[in-house]
């Protein structure tokens, strides 16, 4: 027979074990709660103290400029607060900024080139303008400092974000320029005498007296600002200083094969001119509406398509008028920006504005016009992006550069290279810059 196991009787909690228990878990609830009380509250801080701070604005490969960053430099470039307009136009300055110090810093470390503390030291004096007969390092030193707390930076983030790049950018465009223009190399010049002309009627004739009238007082007769010899330095050019394409293909080329021969006009798109020769059509006209008082006024609606030579206006002239659509040839041909995509239409116009637009000589011919009638060529000083060349090359010499020459055309090149980064497949250039990251800096650039 099995006996059955006795059962052990259940030990009584005291009601001061009980108590103890109840306060562990009362604690236990406590510190779960602050615990979960603190953890929002120190969420909430992040999201509104912390977090916009360390929101991305540009990114250059494996560097990330952050809000602080973008903050800090605007107020470098001059950002205060106080005119909102002209820091909100800034900004779109410091992300290019930002772009390229990131892209100079990262070739710089390609090329084996870095900034010093001496050099720092000294692009820092540069830039406050320091002169050690007017003050003191110490002077200097309490200037700088007082400038730091001004901008709310630190001196480690004044070298990091101005000086230390500048250094740099420096350093980079003498390496970019040794390689494109090494210092005593000999370089091609030309000794030329050339200007750019508004249309290709004005280049004619120009062409026409040049060796008549001097080539000074054809320069003096014109309205450009593109011409050469300008200086002495100016009388050998080498090539790239002029940054014509057009110019350099025929100034080191045929030019520098027939000395002394004047060329033809040479069409050229890189340079904005004064005058050109339009083409008008008027579509339709109104009445408006007068004001008590005034009588009413009529407008008229025009096309019109702008053009530099008045051959090629007569030529399309007599295409228009033998059918072809006047639209589609304004966007075909015209040099009016503003209306070409429109199909050459220019609006509605008064009076007023249509001698403002095509001069006072024009305006009875434009508004003697019949609807859908193409005028003859007239010309007026409109500004387009075209124009002609003409160009006489004397003499031809290898030797090298000047000091003004070589500067201008290493800090091209720089430019030119700095451009070829951005666009490389190799680089990974990007701005997150929006309207409302916008607005948080420039509500936060105010120290």
């Amino acid at each position: 027979m099995i006996k059955s196991r006795r059962e052990e009787p259940r030990r009584k909690v005291s009601r001061w074990e009980r108590e103890r228990r109840r306060r562990r878990i009362v604690q236990a609830i406590i510190v779960i709660v602050i615990f979960c009380a603190a953890t929002v509250v120190g969420y909430g801080v992040y999201d509104t103290h912390v977090r916009p701070w360390r929101q991305p604005i540009v990114r250059v490969n494996d560097t990330v400029f952050d809000m602080e960053d973008f903050v800090k430099v605007l107020r470098l470039y001059g950002a205060t607060g106080e005119n909102y307009q002209q820091d909100w136009q800034l900004a779109d300055s410091v992300v290019e900024s930002l772009k390229n110090n990131g892209l100079v810093k990262q070739a710089a470390l390609r090329f084996g080139l870095f900034a010093n503390a001496t050099e720092i030291e000294e692009k820092t004096k540069s830039f406050l303008g320091f002169n050690s007969e007017e003050e003191t390092e110490e002077e200097f030193q309490e200037r700088f400092d007082d400038l730091l707390q001004r901008l709310d930076m630190s001196r480690a983030d004044f070298e990091r974000l101005l000086v230390e790049p500048a250094v740099l950018q420096t350093k980079v465009r003498e390496y970019i320029g040794e390689e494109n223009y090494p210092t005593g190399a000999r370089f091609e010049h030309v000794n030329v005498k050339a200007i750019l002309l508004g249309t290709e009627d004005e280049a004619l004739d120009v062409r026409g007296r040049w060796d008549t009238e001097g080539f000074d007082q054809l320069v003096n007769a014109s309205s450009s600002s593109h011409y050469y010899p300008k200086d002495d330095e100016d009388a050998w050019l080498p090539q790239g200083i002029e940054k014509s394409a057009v110019f350099n293909e025929y100034a080191f080329g045929e030019g520098s094969e027939d000395l002394g021969v004047v060329s033809q006009p040479l069409r050229d798109t890189e340079y904005s001119t004064k005058g050109g020769y339009w083409l008008v059509m008027v579509v339709d006209e109104r009445e408006t509406e007068a004001e008590e008082g005034e009588e009413a006024e009529t407008e008229l609606q025009l096309k019109g398509i702008l053009l530099d030579s008045s051959s090629e206006a007569n030529e399309l002239k007599g295409r228009i008028e033998g059918g072809e659509d006047f639209g589609e040839l304004a966007a075909e041909h015209s040099l009016h920006s503003a209306s070409k995509d429109q199909g050459g239409d220019l609006g509605w116009l008064t009076s007023e504005s249509i001698e403002s637009r095509f001069g006072e000589d024009n305006l009875d011919t434009i508004l003697a016009l019949d609807h859908n009638v193409v005028s003859e060529p007239l010309f007026a000083e409109t500004t387009k992006k075209s124009g002609y060349w003409l160009i006489e090359v004397l003499d031809t010499k290898q030797d090298t550069l000047s000091e003004g020459h070589r500067t201008r055309l290493v800090s091209q090149a720089y430019t030119d290279w700095l451009a070829e980064q951005k666009q490389s497949d190799e680089n990974v250039v990007e701005d997150y810059l929006n309207d409302d990251k916008r607005r948080w800096a420039l509500d936060h650039v105010a120290v």
